[in-house]
């Protein structure tokens, strides 16, 4: 039997809050509990204070730092994302600072950075620190190694959103899973929405439910990050973008948008604008107009009714982006990451990305040759259901093969690579890995 942490006597409590979720109709109470920790205690030896008796406390999950205590026979769960941490009591809880964490060398190179650079903290992290990072499913077990460690050992607030916490889009769980059920695939000639669907999304959902739990302002329709920026000012959001990408900075002209910030921004906005514009189209009406003078009005008052700066994003979300401002490039973060003394980590990206370049191509078949099969297979499944629109039915490449009339599919395209590069060493492929794969395509 499973239940959450709800006994009002398993310790005292500093602050309690019982809400009641419904998903697919099911509903379910959570009741989380907020526990002020000691400097320099662990999690077990804190509750085992707290209860005053011994526990039979367990990590049940490395990677989210949950932990469980069996009373009475009922397995009861603790999160850690649930305690309050005040490791620094100087900190100045009022501003808030968020890194999204990818796994890759840019974002390892901030959370460094805010670890160890005091001088980088008063300018670009001062407050509050919460790092989140959203499991796409398809990242290279290197990264997955990565993340782990670096969740073990910093002292930083780390969150790591799993699609079984509820804030992943129900046909998006996975990037792999997305692919499988809907016959679909990534391509280099699609709008490239998987950064969108499984990091940004989640982690802004994750976010507003966040500071409904530490802060007390309610999640809903935005309006918590609103009530967020009103009394505490607006949420710094720290992008690891490096110096050198800075097309990839939310607000520079892209022909792809996949930014959470703009997305989100626009879809309400036209959401906004459609309802008054019926509004506005009823009330002249009933005002005698005629049709013609109607539509005159209306394109009249078109450009009033787009909010243009009342978005949460845009009234709520400072984004910050200390790599360019710094002048720190791919190498520059590899070079920081090392000066202060930590692993250097291959550059994130999902393993099934259809923006890599032949040579990340080469690297994938050469040495997770299983992960390269299980994506032609993907490929392949995403021909086969769409063979009824010709040469439109395009595969991870975004081509169609014209002199044999057919899908130019990831067996061609590395066919290509390896005649056009020729023979490439181990070492070469490796190097050529350790500074690619990054989402190039993603705009933040």
């Amino acid at each position: 039997m499973q239940a959450t942490l709800d006994i009002a006597n398993l310790f005292p409590l500093v602050k309690r809050k019982t809400t009641t979720k419904s998903k697919n109709k099911i509903k379910t109470k959570h009741t989380r509990l907020y526990i002020e920790l000691e400097d320099d205690i662990t999690i077990e030896e804190q509750l085992l204070l707290k209860n005053n008796e011994v526990l039979d406390i367990t990590e049940v999950c490395g990677e989210n730092h949950d932990y469980e205590t069996i009373i009475d026979g009922i397995v009861y769960k603790l999160l850690r994302s649930w305690l309050k941490f005040e490791r620094d009591k100087g900190i100045d809880k009022a501003k808030l600072t968020v890194l999204s964490f990818g796994g890759g060398q840019d974002s390892t190179a901030i959370l460094h950075m805010i670890e160890q650079d005091e001088e980088f903290c008063v300018k670009y992290a001062n407050g509050r620190v919460l790092v989140i990072m959203s499991d796409t499913g398809n990242e290279h077990p290197d990264t997955d190694s990565h993340v782990k460690r670096i969740m073990e050992k910093t002292h930083l607030e780390f969150v790591f959103i799993t699609p079984s916490m509820g804030y992943h889009g129900e046909t998006w769980q996975s990037l792999q899973g997305s692919y499988a059920n809907n016959n679909s695939i990534g391509s280099k000639a699609y709008p490239k929405v998987c950064t969108d669907r499984l990091k940004i999304q989640p982690i802004y959902k994750f976010l507003e439910d966040w500071i409904e739990r530490e802060y007390g302002f309610v999640a809903k329709n935005k309006n918590g990050f609103k009530e967020f920026a009103k009394h505490y000012g607006k949420i710094n959001m720290i992008i690891g973008i490096a110096a050198g990408e800075e097309t990839r900075m939310a607000g520079n002209d892209d022909s792809i948008i996949t930014d959470y910030k703009e997305y989100a921004h626009m879809s309400q906005a036209i959401r906004d604008m459609n309802s008054r514009y019926k509004e506005k189209k009823k009330e002249f009406e009933a005002a005698g107009l005629d049709k013609k003078e109607v539509k005159e009005l209306l394109v009249s008052e078109q450009l009033s009714l787009f909010p243009v700066e009342s978005s949460w994003a845009s009234s709520s979300i400072n984004m910050s982006y200390p790599l360019v401002e710094l002048g720190l490039d791919r190498q520059g973060c590899q070079d920081k990451i090392a000066e202060l003394g930590h692993h250097i980590p291959v550059p994130s990206n999902c393993i099934m990305c259809p923006f890599m370049d032949d040579i990340e191509l080469i690297w994938l078949e050469r040495f997770l040759p299983h992960e390269f099969q299980k994506w032609v297979v993907l490929e392949d499944n995403k021909f086969k259901a769409n063979e009824h629109v010709g040469d439109r039915n395009l595969g991870v490449w975004g081509k169609w093969n014209k002199k044999e009339d057919r899908p130019y599919g990831l067996r061609d395209a590395l066919a290509d690579a390896k005649v056009k590069h020729g023979e490439l060493t181990d070492e070469f492929v490796k190097d050529h890995k350790m500074s690619h794969g990054h989402c190039l395509m993603s705009k933040y």
